[in-house]
Protein backbone atom coordinates (compact mmCIF):
# COMPACT_ATOMS: atom_id res chain seq x y z
CA UNK A 1 0.00 0.00 0.00
CA UNK A 2 1.05 3.24 -0.82
CA UNK A 3 1.95 6.34 1.63
CA UNK A 4 -1.34 8.64 2.07
CA UNK A 5 -1.65 11.88 0.65
CA UNK A 6 -0.50 14.75 2.47
CA UNK A 7 -2.54 17.35 2.42
CA UNK A 8 -3.27 21.02 3.80
CA UNK A 9 -6.22 22.73 4.66
CA UNK A 10 -6.58 26.58 3.36
CA UNK A 11 -9.71 27.66 5.86
CA UNK A 12 -11.28 26.13 9.08
CA UNK A 13 -14.58 28.04 8.43
CA UNK A 14 -17.87 25.83 8.17
CA UNK A 15 -18.24 24.29 4.75
CA UNK A 16 -14.20 23.31 5.42
CA UNK A 17 -15.33 21.46 8.81
CA UNK A 18 -18.19 20.26 7.24
CA UNK A 19 -16.16 18.61 4.36
CA UNK A 20 -13.70 17.49 7.40
CA UNK A 21 -16.44 15.89 8.91
CA UNK A 22 -18.16 14.42 5.93
CA UNK A 23 -15.57 12.99 3.84
CA UNK A 24 -11.47 13.81 4.96
CA UNK A 25 -11.60 12.48 8.29
CA UNK A 26 -13.32 8.60 6.86
CA UNK A 27 -10.39 8.74 4.88
CA UNK A 28 -7.59 8.66 7.31
CA UNK A 29 -6.07 5.38 6.07
CA UNK A 30 -4.89 7.38 2.65
CA UNK A 31 -5.53 11.01 3.51
CA UNK A 32 -3.38 12.66 6.19
CA UNK A 33 -4.33 16.11 6.70
CA UNK A 34 -1.15 17.89 7.89
CA UNK A 35 -1.01 21.35 8.32
CA UNK A 36 -4.00 24.01 8.14
CA UNK A 37 -3.81 27.57 7.53
CA UNK A 38 -6.01 29.74 9.25
CA UNK A 39 -5.71 33.64 10.19
CA UNK A 40 -8.78 33.17 12.27
CA UNK A 41 -7.94 31.81 15.88
CA UNK A 42 -11.78 31.05 16.32
CA UNK A 43 -11.54 29.03 13.25
CA UNK A 44 -9.10 27.17 13.88
CA UNK A 45 -10.31 26.00 17.17
CA UNK A 46 -13.47 25.07 16.25
CA UNK A 47 -11.65 22.80 13.28
CA UNK A 48 -9.32 21.62 16.39
CA UNK A 49 -12.75 20.32 18.14
CA UNK A 50 -13.58 18.32 15.13
CA UNK A 51 -10.43 16.65 15.01
CA UNK A 52 -10.75 16.01 18.52
CA UNK A 53 -14.17 14.44 18.36
CA UNK A 54 -12.74 12.00 15.87
CA UNK A 55 -9.72 11.40 18.51
CA UNK A 56 -7.39 12.41 16.06
CA UNK A 57 -4.29 14.44 16.23
CA UNK A 58 -4.99 18.41 15.30
CA UNK A 59 -3.12 19.28 12.60
CA UNK A 60 -0.99 22.51 13.38
CA UNK A 61 -1.63 25.75 11.95
CA UNK A 62 0.21 28.38 9.58
CA UNK A 63 -1.76 31.14 9.11
CA UNK A 64 0.54 32.71 6.26
CA UNK A 65 0.10 30.40 3.36
CA UNK A 66 2.87 30.82 1.61
CA UNK A 67 5.12 29.91 4.81
CA UNK A 68 3.21 26.72 4.52
CA UNK A 69 3.67 25.92 1.84
CA UNK A 70 7.76 26.04 1.83
CA UNK A 71 7.17 24.50 5.46
CA UNK A 72 5.66 21.24 3.87
CA UNK A 73 5.75 18.61 1.34
CA UNK A 74 1.96 18.46 -0.05
CA UNK A 75 0.35 16.29 -2.38
CA UNK A 76 -3.07 18.78 -2.57
CA UNK A 77 -4.93 21.25 -0.56
CA UNK A 78 -8.21 21.99 -0.37
CA UNK A 79 -9.79 25.61 -0.30
CA UNK A 80 -12.62 26.66 1.56
CA UNK A 81 -12.61 30.10 2.09
CA UNK A 82 -14.69 32.91 0.42
CA UNK A 83 -14.37 33.37 -3.32
CA UNK A 84 -13.26 36.85 -3.32
CA UNK A 85 -9.65 34.68 -1.50
CA UNK A 86 -9.89 32.22 -3.90
CA UNK A 87 -7.38 33.69 -6.79
CA UNK A 88 -4.87 35.21 -4.59
CA UNK A 89 -4.70 31.60 -2.72
CA UNK A 90 -3.86 29.73 -6.31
Amino acid sequence: MSSPTQVALIGCGLMMRHHVRSSLLKQAATTQIVAVCETSPAAYKLMAEVFEAAELPVPPNEPDLAKLLKAYQLDAVFIATPHVDHYAQT
